[in-house]
């Protein structure tokens, strides 16, 4: 009798689980947030940026206004889609072939992220 996976599809959250998107990530905030006159995060501030809405961190983390906000994440997104979403962005080591180890033994896969999906699909394309 064949042996039988106990789960019935996985879940991978993107940023901080399959791929490493810091290096991308601080450089755009770096040049943000001196757009914006604001201090840049050092690299160990940056835990607190990744994972959470930019439109909440930008306030939380620098202290600027829900207006400020918005035209921070807008900036952020724009200098992202010119330069491209994969841009310093990597795989974790091991993780393309866990992901393919799971897909030939045919356990579906998705992805979830608080990232628009036009940079989730761009980086999934690329890795």
């Amino acid at each position: 009798m064949p042996s039988r996976s106990p789960w019935t599809c996985i879940l991978w959250d993107v940023d901080g689980t399959i791929v490493d998107a810091s290096d991308g990530i601080l450089r755009r905030l770096t040049i943000t947030l001196e757009h914006f006159g604001k201090a840049a995060p050092k690299r160990a501030e940056l835990s607190h940026w990744i994972g959470p809405p930019q439109y909440e961190s930008f306030q939380a983390n620098v202290g600027m206004t829900p207006d400020e906000a918005s035209d921070a994440v807008a900036f952020y997104r724009a200098l992202a889609s010119q330069e491209g979403y994969t841009t310093g962005a990597r795989l974790f080591p091991g993780v393309a072939e866990l992901i393919a180890d799971i897909a030939a033994a045919g356990i579906p896969q998705a992805t979830a992220s608080s990232k628009p999906e036009v940079q989730v699909v761009e980086l999934m394309r690329h890795f």
